[in-house]
């Protein structure tokens, strides 16, 4: 099992959030930028990219999970791959 580093998670609050490595090459897999993938969503490019790299707790919500997950192809039972860690 490849091991996560900190450097490499989201935290807030003691829980690990996001998977900031995996969740910016699976957004370079697609042809996509941060700020292609803002658009996508409906979501100002600076606030998704302080959503994914902040560790302030301006974490994704529920629904911008979803959304993320539709645009990039990620299977729910992939989710917790990059999300929820």
């Amino acid at each position: 099992f490849p091991t996560r580093r900190s450097s490499d998670l989201t935290q807030k609050g003691g829980d690990y959030m996001i998977n900031v490595r995996k969740l910016k090459a699976r957004i370079y897999e697609a042809g996509l930028t941060q700020a292609m993938m803002a658009k996508k969503i409906g979501m100002n490019e600076s606030s998704l990219n302080k959503k994914v790299n902040d560790a302030s707790g301006k974490n994704l919500s529920i629904e911008e999970v979803e959304k993320i997950s539709n645009v990039l192809a990620i299977p729910p039972e992939e989710r917790d791959l990059y999300f929820f860690v």
